[in-house]
């Protein structure tokens, strides 16, 4: 199960499993009486929150394509939690993340279609970033790579290997395909801004 992969790369950032848990008042008939009831107002299983409780992933991995049906109740479920959180920085930064096979290199036309459908919901940011992490890709830290507000661990054995060397590292740290993608948007890469996400290791820079 890749989802071991993806809770471990959170745990190993800071993220911790919570509850979001809150007490409601009820009125119990039988016994006439009014009781406090304890709810969860975010129903999935896999929950994180950072240390300080400014971002929020949800895990969820299924062993084939996502339906449409599925991740509009999860959004619903979203929604509803979002309702709870007045103006908690969590309500700004809620990631849901969906581990299924995507198989984008082995598709006939069809199921090309489908998958480029279910794919468009990553456009849609309201209420949660949706990212979609393709299981069947041979190279799974390609996938993990993706993830927002998680550094990069780059091994670099010479520090002074310059501008041109450090490309090629983050190159080999995101994987070409995704590197070709983000170089899409810029004719030239910000290598500050990349490096913002990285955690460079190497000889006198452990």
């Amino acid at each position: 199960m890749k989802i071991d992969e993806v809770i471990d790369l959170l745990k190993v950032n800071g993220f911790k499993e919570k509850k979001f848990i809150k007490k409601r008042v009820i009125y119990n008939q039988k016994e006439r009486k009014q009781e406090t009831q304890e709810f969860n107002i975010l129903e999935f299983e896999f929950v994180f929150v950072n240390e300080v409780e400014t971002e929020l992933y949800i895990v969820e991995e299924k062993d084939s394509l996502f339906t449409y049906e599925e991740i509009e109740e999860f959004n619903i479920k979203i929604a509803a939690f979002l309702t709870f959180l007045g103006n908690s920085p969590i309500k700004y930064n809620v990631n849901l993340v969906l581990l299924c096979p995507l198989n984008l290199k082995n598709l006939d036309e069809e199921d090309e279609r489908e998958v480029r459908y279910i794919l468009g919901h990553e456009r849609n940011k309201y209420n949660c970033r949706k990212i979609f992490l393709d299981t069947a890709n041979q190279n799974f830290e390609e996938e993990l790579s993706i993830l927002p507000s998680l550094p990069i661990n780059v091994q670099i054995e010479n520090l002074n290997i310059g501008y041109g060397g450090l490309l090629e590292q983050v190159k080999l740290a995101l994987g070409e395909d995704l590197y070709q993608e983000l170089n899409k948007f810029d004719e030239e890469i910000d290598i500050r801004s990349i490096v913002k996400h990285l955690n460079v290791k190497g000889e006198g820079n452990e």
